[in-house]
């Protein structure tokens, strides 16, 4: 098993401009939101998702309650709300994203789509899922959800027993909690695996940088989700899909701004190719041309196999 001992990289979550941007850049060479899109699309979410919304409310004209967690910069779950809006008419959107940030690129993201998202009235909520909680106390009183969407972001919560416990406590009954979340066995969840010590950024790195994928323990996949929700004996149903990501780029020629963005953000560094020692980045690299990626069409793709929980209240 590789190992990072005597590394002097820095975690990514500790230049939050840097993170932005190698974030953007590699999103940007993914097919993420055309596999969320299809599978949005396909046979699979109108019975487990949409249908559910439709018995939850009497009448089309009733509003519906989401609660979005980690929402980002909300480009994946505008995909859910749309859909939502070809059944209802009502949406009450809560939005919770610690980055203030993406929380504006959120808001442009809304306002650039304005006349697709008639119906949605927006509460917009700078805060983790463990504040949120804490601030709301939704085991003893407050509003409650239809749908709860947890895309890409239950990696950072504190203590994955409670964070379900409490997303499963927030649902009506009969609502619905969707969870997506990486595989162990391909793409980060490989990488997370290989490499176990690369850069795990402490509390106070964490606490400094104000960003949600700032805890240390973020290196979760779904069989640890699995197990939670089998411990707390709460009934899921689970789906899966394969986004996948142009990284060539890297693989190629590491000296290019690019390529070092790429690296930078499957390492979770700054600066991997100037700080990493040698052997850790020749490691690194190995791992990712014979584990990682998927040649197509001549195209090198770093494969993240994803698994969907839907968790019904």
């Amino acid at each position: 098993m590789a190992t990072s001992s005597d590394q002097q990289v820095r975690p990514i979550f500790t230049d939050k401009e840097h993170y932005f941007k190698a974030l953007t850049h590699f999103t940007s060479k993914s097919d993420n939101l055309e596999v969320i899109q299809s599978w949005v699309d396909s046979e699979d979410f109108g019975p487990a998702i949409l249908d559910k919304m439709e018995l939850l409310l009497k009448s089309p004209e009733d509003e519906l309650r989401m609660l979005g967690v980690g929402s980002g910069s909300g480009d994946m779950e505008l995909i859910f709300l749309k859909k939502l809006l070809t059944r209802l008419m009502n949406i009450e959107a809560c939005v919770l994203e610690p980055c203030r940030d993406l929380i504006s690129k959120y808001q442009d993201l809304v306002d650039a789509n304005e006349k697709d998202l008639e119906g949605i009235e927006y509460e917009w909520r700078q805060q983790s899922l463990e504040e949120y909680g804490q601030t709301c106390r939704y085991f003893e009183e407050g509003p409650k959800f239809h749908f709860i969407s947890v895309v890409h972001s239950i990696y950072y919560v504190n203590e994955l027993e409670s964070a379900l416990k409490l997303l499963h406590g927030m649902l009506e009954p009969g609502g619905a909690l969707l969870i997506t979340i990486v595989t162990e066995d391909t793409g980060l969840g490989l990488i997370w695996k290989t490499f176990p010590d690369l850069v795990q950024p402490t509390a106070e790195e964490g606490a400094a940088s104000g960003c949600p994928t700032s805890r240390p323990n973020h290196r979760r996949n779904s069989t640890q989700v699995k197990e939670a929700l089998n411990k707390l004996k709460i009934e899921y149903t689970s789906y899966n899909y394969t986004v996948r990501t142009d990284i060539g780029s890297c693989l190629e020629d590491q000296s290019t701004p690019e390529s070092h963005l790429v690296l930078d953000f499957l390492a979770h560094t700054v600066n991997f190719h100037e700080s990493a020692p040698e052997k850790l980045q020749e490691d690194f690299l190995k791992c990712l041309k014979e584990k990682c990626v998927e040649l197509k069409d001549g195209i090198s793709y770093f494969l993240n196999k994803m698994d969907v929980f839907v968790i019904y209240g």
